[in-house]
């Protein structure tokens, strides 16, 4: 990954607009210088957090499920721009699928790729439901997925990098995570890349929570469970009904 990223930033592919590569390269330097400045910052404000009643983290943690969701929602409709190649035709299949038209191309298009068929099924189904509600404008439905998916799998990624690495690596992903998921170019664009975030990022975070839970918490979960509350193992006492007691 460290290959590839010095590659990207070194020597870019072409693009539509050329940039000056030794501007890029010098300011991922200076980033680079800044990083020590950056952790500190992230360790005061986690601290700050940390000491925070419960309460007023929930509260912090839906503000900022709020605005991260708010801000890449409302430059997508402000872009608004109809998307094309693969994301315009899940998007297309999707709508036709809600409204019980036919999409032409649909067909051939989905016997290419049938990876995108379970999105465009699962999109057309949420555009069913907010269509109950009187919503009719699919794309801005979907800028609204969008927003809201690359959101909470911002907030997922900032919970992992706090169990794994400390509280101030979870602040520490949440300033990186803003300026590049937040404030990205494609929030009008809905498609697997962004719409599949949370899944994975989620998958993480559960397998490190089942990595650190006690033992008596991962085989001892049932209401009847025979575990010994001292050492934490199954007891082998075997459960009896009354009747069995009884005799």
């Amino acid at each position: 990954m460290a290959l590839v990223l010095v590659n990207v930033v070194a020597d870019p592919p072409p693009t539509l607009v050329p940039y000056s590569t030794a501007l890029v390269v010098a300011a991922a330097l200076g980033l680079l210088a800044l990083t020590p400045l950056l952790h500190t910052a992230a360790a005061w404000c986690a601290g700050r957090l940390d000491r925070m009643p419960r309460p007023a983290r929930w509260t912090l943690a839906a503000a900022a499920l709020l605005v991260l969701t708010l801000v890449p929602a409302v430059i997508g409709l402000a872009v608004r721009v109809p998307p094309g190649w693969d994301a315009g035709a899940v998007l297309d299949t999707a709508t036709a699928f809600a409204r019980g038209t036919h999409y032409d191309f649909a067909e051939q298009y989905f016997a290419w790729y049938p990876n995108n068929l379970f999105l465009a099924l699962a999109l057309g189904g949420y555009f069913k439901l907010v269509g109950a509600f009187g919503v009719t404008d699919t794309l801005a439905a979907a800028i609204w997925l969008h927003a809201l998916f690359m959101a909470v799998s911002s907030l997922l990624a900032v919970r992992l990098a706090r169990r794994v690495a400390g509280p101030a690596a979870g602040v520490g992903t949440l300033l990186v995570t803003v300026p590049f998921v937040a404030l990205g170019p494609w929030s009008g664009v809905p498609y697997s890349d962004t719409l599949s975030m949370p899944f994975p990022v989620a998958i993480l975070l559960l397998a490190d929570v089942a990595r650190t839970a006690p033992v008596r918490a991962r085989y001892c979960s049932g209401p009847r469970s025979a575990c010994s509350p001292r050492s934490g193992r199954r007891s082998s006492r075997r459960w009896s009904s009354p009747s069995q007691r009884r005799g």
